[in-house]
């Protein structure tokens, strides 16, 4: 291994070497993706934007409990930290268009499947709370935002585990070698 005392997040630096004309050139490995790169940035890009908007979406909304009980609401707020870190993945995805050097691949591709479900368990976990706290406290005269809530967050979780199965589909070549 080379450089054993650079730290982990900042070995990828170790594969860009200086060429002949004096700039650094990626000489590490690439993965390029199978299959159409096109539909996955479309595919990604579409549940992405649903996820994002549907979440900030069921925080908007007035229903029971999202006002004034701390277990609705710190799901909420899990959720949309671990949202971005989804989002994260997914631009990495969205940007890269089917060809991904091997830093972005481990920090996006290899971590998107426990984002997905990290994400995916906190609508779960902030639908039971709504549900608990409906239970507990009535709809409070919020019932047709309390409903529309719990149809956001199962639509949520639906769509981060279907976008974790494509994306633990996709395969990817791996190539070595000098890049631009």
């Amino acid at each position: 291994m080379a450089r054993d005392y650079r730290p982990k997040r900042r070995r990828y630096l170790d594969d860009f070497k200086l060429n002949e004309n004096l700039k650094y050139v990626y000489t590490g490995n690439v993965y390029i993706q199978k299959g159409d790169a096109k539909k996955t940035t479309v595919a990604v890009t579409v549940a992405s934007v649903f996820m994002l908007l549907s979440t900030i979406g069921s925080g908007v909304f007035r229903s029971a409990g999202m006002t004034d009980c701390f277990y609705v609401i710190l799901p909420y707020v899990a959720e949309v930290a671990a949202l971005f870190a989804l989002l994260w993945s997914s631009v990495t995805v969205i940007t890269g268009k089917g060809k991904l050097r091997a830093y972005r691949y481990e920090r996006g591709i290899k971590n998107f499947p426990v984002r997905a479900v990290l994400y995916a368990a906190f609508c779960g976990i902030g639908l039971l709370c709504s549900i608990l706290y409906v239970i507990l406290n009535g709809f409070a005269g919020m019932t047709f935002e309390t409903v529309c809530y719990w149809v956001m967050k199962a639509a949520e979780a639906a769509a981060a585990i279907l976008l974790r199965g494509y994306i633990a589909s996709l395969e990817w070549d791996v190539v070595s070698g000098e890049t631009d």
